[in-house]
């Protein structure tokens, strides 16, 4: 543990700095539309195209990172994230705006697939509590931003003041990047080639990732609509529960891991989806009252997608880079295609009707992890 510790400093720091340089979009939104004279509507392609640069980095960075090991597609990842912050501090037009925000996706996807593959590597006695602060370290610098960058916005300071100041920020994450040692698997010189195994196993565990990451992009993103279009909520009320949401999430993700330790990896993951999926029946039933149950929910989501990369690794041992980039591609597609469905649903019904398709997603991702669990020790077995 000792002689890792700059390695696990920097995981840590990493996961804060992929939320602080990308946090930064959703909360400069309003500021962007104003500064370019661009609509809603050109901000929607804006997250789609940086959807889209994730998905590729993703689907690439797992095989680079085999290819070239951890260090080079880190390397490559951190420099690109800094030259993408400076970049916003010169951009004078929304196509530029495009440029640097699809630059910055590609950046950020580089880090994350190399952090999500790199963190088994790390040698510590309880790994699945340090994947869990690891994604936690994740929402506190999500957190710190949007405070920070609301605060700045309010006292009339320019997005790109506000952005080299992130640059600064890169700069210092860079000189730690450059001081610290960390783990790079030898990469193998022979012709033969561990290939994505595309079976049964694979496509349940794309099933029960995707699914939980639709149900968790449901409730971080659509929460506060469902209260305030669908039942009338007033704003600070409805904010109310959704901090309660992020709270409780933020807490599951920093102590939830010592529950995995004890309990194991497959029945932490079902046991987790399980009891969200039955706060899910009276929160979506009771209306105003099940607000609260849909807002403790998060201490239940919270485990699930660090554990499952702890999961892709048990179950695909000689090619876990690969399977994970391949997996977070899917079920990137998977979440936006949902999202879509999800958006139809709510303008041709209501988004009352359209936010039981929760239910429905959680059911699936629970039904995926149990075969996904039944299956796997079979094989084993």
């Amino acid at each position: 543990m000792k002689k890792n510790k700059w390695s696990i400093a920097f995981i840590l720091v990493s996961m804060a700095m992929i939320a602080i340089t990308d946090g930064l979009k959703g909360i400069l939104m309003p500021v962007f539309m104003d500064t370019f004279n661009v609509q809603n509507t050109q901000m929607s392609f804006m997250l789609m195209l940086s959807s889209f640069a994730y998905i590729i980095s993703s689907f690439s960075g797992g095989f680079l990172c085999e290819k070239f090991g951890h260090r080079r597609i880190f390397a490559a990842g951190i420099f690109l994230q800094f030259f993408s912050i400076l970049g916003f501090t010169q951009i004078n037009s929304y196509t530029a705006l495009l440029v640097v925000i699809f630059t910055l996706s590609i950046a950020n996807g580089l880090i994350g697939i190399s952090l999500n593959t790199l963190i088994p590597l790390i040698a510590v006695s309880a790994q699945a509590v340090f994947v869990n602060i690891s994604h936690f370290c994740f929402g506190l610098g999500l957190t710190g931003i949007q405070k920070v960058g609301g605060i700045l916005i309010y006292n009339s300071i320019d997005f790109r003041q506000i952005y080299m100041g992130v640059a600064v920020i890169c700069a210092i994450y860079i000189v730690f990047f450059l001081l610290t040692k960390t783990p790079n698997p030898s990469i193998s010189k022979t012709k033969t080639k561990n290939k994505v195994k595309i079976n049964s196993i694979f496509f349940l565990m794309v099933f029960t990732l995707g699914f939980y990451a639709f149900s968790e992009s449901l409730m971080s993103s659509w929460f506060i609509n469902y209260m305030v279009k669908g039942y009338g909520l007033d704003f600070n009320k409805a904010s109310t529960f959704a901090a309660i949401f992020l709270l409780t999430f933020s807490l599951g993700r920093l102590f939830g891991g010592f529950i995995v330790e004890k309990i194991g990896i497959e029945k932490s993951i079902q046991i987790s989806l399980f009891i969200a999926l039955i706060l899910c029946i009276p929160g979506l039933l009771l209306k105003n009252i099940g607000f609260i149950f849909l807002s403790f929910s998060g201490l239940f989501f919270a485990i699930v997608y660090p554990t499952c990369t702890l999961w892709i690794v048990k179950l695909f041992p000689n090619n876990s880079i690969s399977t994970t980039g391949l997996v977070t591609t899917c079920i990137s597609l998977l979440n936006i295609f949902s999202i879509f469905i999800l958006g139809r649903i709510n303008d041709l019904y209501s988004i009352k009707f359209g936010f039981w398709i929760l239910f429905i997603a959680l059911c699936l991702s629970f039904t995926s992890s149990f075969i996904l669990a039944r299956k796997s020790q079979h094989l084993k077995n």
